[in-house]
């Protein structure tokens, strides 16, 4: 939920479906919304967001440029990044492995 440029909250499926088995009445989005969002720096690469994720134990992250809130990025969105990556190397016939062990994995992922 956002209000002008301020994001107040989230609302996930799990939240969604908590709700739906524990009230019997219908609820208002305020009700359900996570206010308390794991905010995450716009600058941060893949594998740092990646591991703050796992860290906080998140599944969906608010991303900003200092005050400014960019969008959301959810550990959903990240995995099937990753499988997007496996088949372009699939196609391109490289060595998956030879990739994930060098340390220029970044930079070839970013081209």
């Amino acid at each position: 939920m956002i209000f002008g440029k301020k994001l107040l909250g989230i609302v996930t499926r799990e939240d969604v479906l908590r709700a739906l088995a524990s009230q019997t009445h219908d609820v208002y989005v305020s009700e359900i919304m996570n206010r308390e969002v794991f905010k995450l720096d716009a600058n941060l690469n893949r594998d740092e967001v990646r591991e703050q994720l796992a860290e906080k134990r998140v599944r969906v992250a608010a991303v900003y440029t200092g005050d400014e809130f960019l969008g959301l990025i959810r550990v959903a969105d990240l995995q099937e990044a990753f499988s997007v990556l496996i088949v372009c190397i699939q196609m391109r016939k490289i060595d998956l492995c030879s990739i994930i062990s060098s340390h220029t994995f970044n930079e070839w992922y970013k081209r």
